[in-house]
C-alpha cells in the first residue's frame, strides 16, 4: 500500500514539475511579474523535493498530503487554458493593448 501511495505521488509531481515548466518557457523576466516568477519556481522545487523525499529521506505519503498534491494538480489543470501559447495577461507587467488601425496616437 505504501508503494502504491508514494508511486501516485511521484507520478503527481513528475505532473506538476512538467505544467510548471511549460508554463515557465513563456515567462520572461521583462514581461511577467517577479513575484508570478518566483511562486512557480517554488512549485517547481516543491514537485522535485516531492520526487526525491521518498528516496533521499525515506518519506512515505500519507493520505492528507496526496489530496493536497492532487488539488494542486487540479489547479494546474483546470487554469491550463489560460496559459494556452501565452501567459495570462494579469500576470504580465504591461498589458499589451490590441489597437486598431484607425485609433488615433496617444501623445503625452
Amino acid at each position: 500500500m505504501i508503494l502504491l501511495l508514494t508511486a501516485m505521488h511521484v507520478c503527481m509531481c513528475l505532473y506538476l514539475f512538467c505544467s510548471v515548466f511549460v508554463r515557465a518557457v513563456f515567462m520572461s523576466r521583462d514581461v511577467v511579474h517577479a513575484d508570478v516568477r518566483l511562486v512557480f519556481w517554488v512549485l517547481a522545487v516543491a514537485a522535485l523535493w516531492g520526487i526525491g523525499a521518498p528516496v533521499v529521506v525515506g518519506w512515505s505519503p500519507d493520505a492528507y498530503s496526496l489530496l493536497i498534491t492532487l488539488a494542486i494538480c487540479a489547479v494546474q489543470r483546470v487554469t491550463a487554458r489560460y496559459w494556452a501559447g501565452e501567459v495570462p495577461p494579469q500576470f504580465c507587467r504591461v498589458v499589451p493593448r490590441n489597437r486598431r488601425s484607425t485609433d488615433k496616437e496617444v501623445t503625452q
